[in-house]
């Protein structure tokens, strides 16, 4: 209970998001003595929440040549965050949520540089502030592993190497001192090329395919030789 001579009061010091509630009453003081009304009907109000502070700790790191990893600290009061990224030099963003404090973001363009922004998140109808921007580069989209090329027979090849989900592969070959490159592509390897000529020279190289960000990319080159048997040699063909 609060006294006050006006008609007007204002509180100070409240707890932020918080409903209070207040009825009044008048006091008469007349003769030495108080004589006190009844209690008027109690009107209710909630103070404002405080605004979520911006994640604080934010840091981005390339995961591949087409994605990064965000990580955060929590935000008191945050029931998810939203993570929203842009290449370097562009105005617009693209956003994701988690529910953590952690997000992978997938779809990036390879040996890019991305700025990466996060917010949480309460309720509907506010706006956070966002982190501080950290600048991330994704990584360069390396050459197929462990390519390489052996003679099956006098005129066949296999080429094998490490394949990966979700790529598409375009494997060139030609004999050395010819200018055209044959090509062949395929989801994964290994693959047994046929119908080149006996005791002759090849030359090969591989690459990857990857569809990201709206765009294809191609991968570094792998390059390897061989050389078909001769005539008489087996004729193993897989």
């Amino acid at each position: 209970v609060i006294g006050l001579s006006g008609r007007r009061r204002e509180d100070r010091g409240l707890r932020s998001g918080t409903r209070y509630r207040y009825r009044v009453r008048s006091v008469l003081a007349r003769g030495g003595k108080e004589y006190r009304s009844g209690w008027s009907r109690a009107v209710t109000a909630t103070t404002e929440r405080a605004a979520l502070s911006a994640p604080a700790g934010g840091s981005a790191a390339a995961e591949s040549a087409f994605g990064l990893r965000v990580k955060w600290e929590e935000v008191a009061g945050a029931k998810s965050y939203e993570v929203r990224w842009r290449e370097e030099g562009e105005s617009d963003f693209e956003s994701g949520e988690a529910s953590g404090t952690e997000l992978v973001v997938d779809g990036l363009a390879p040996e890019t540089e991305y700025e990466v922004q996060v917010r949480g998140v309460r309720g509907a109808g506010e706006a956070p502030v966002w982190s501080v921007g950290v600048s991330v580069k994704t990584l360069v989209f390396a050459a197929p592993r462990r390519f390489r090329v052996s003679a099956r027979g006098a005129g066949s090849v296999r080429a094998a190497w490490e394949a990966e989900a979700g790529l598409r592969y375009v494997l060139g070959y030609r004999a050395k001192g010819a200018r055209q490159w044959t090509e062949l592509t395929m989801k994964q390897g290994p693959k047994t090329v046929r119908g080149l000529k006996a005791d002759t020279a090849y030359r090969f190289r591989l690459l990857a395919e990857k569809a990201s960000g709206g765009e294809i990319h191609r991968s570094a080159l792998a390059r390897a030789e061989a050389r078909t048997l001769a005539a008489s040699g087996s004729e193993e063909d897989e």
